[in-house]
């Protein structure tokens, strides 16, 4: 039996959104919104290394103006930075704290858990593409991409969820076929 609900006291919201900005660089914009906060980062990344080329944040509506803007330029720390296993500590050391802002240091990491998606999503496109130029089944393409995608998620982020456990193996006929759920 779900709970029932009752009246709202705040909503949340957090958004990612991840562009092509050139040949070699995504752009991610994770926001972050409620009854009190209206905030953005922005991360220019090198797609090769995962370097964070620039990065910027601004923050339209929050509790307590100026006094919460003064963290603004904590986020220029980020740059240099590659997005890598390990980045969580230091985005938190020179984000947060007592001269950064907590939710910039949110929507800062989910704007990097973004990176590996990224790159997969774009390569699944650009498979696909490619198959389909070769005249492989719209079926076979999804087979295709989808292992293509599962070990590149099992390299890139190894032991980060159930699916990319490298203890486990799983038959990649299931992977293939999206067996996965039962």
């Amino acid at each position: 039996m779900l709970i029932e609900t009752p009246q709202i006291l705040l909503n949340r919201t957090k958004t990612l959104q991840i562009y092509l900005h050139s040949e070699d660089e995504y752009l991610f914009v994770s926001t972050f919104k409620d009854e009190e906060h209206d905030m953005e980062v922005r991360l220019l990344v090198e797609k090769g290394s995962g370097t964070i080329l620039s990065a910027d944040a601004k923050m339209n509506i929050v509790p307590y103006g100026k006094i919460c803007r003064q963290s603004l330029g904590v986020i220029k720390t980020l740059e240099g930075m590659k997005i890598t296993k390990g980045i969580t500590k230091d985005v938190y050391k020179n984000v947060g704290g007592v001269t950064g802002c907590t939710h910039l240091v949110e929507i800062a990491l989910e704007a990097m858990r973004g990176y590996v998606p990224a790159l997969g999503t774009e390569m699944a496109y650009q498979e696909a593409d490619r198959l389909a130029r070769e005249g492989v089944s719209v079926d076979e393409v999804e087979e295709q991409v989808r292992e293509k995608y599962y070990l590149m998620g099992r390299k890139l982020i190894p032991n980060t969820c159930l699916v990319y456990n490298l203890e486990n193996e799983y038959d990649l006929e299931d992977i293939r076929k999206g067996n996965m759920n039962g």
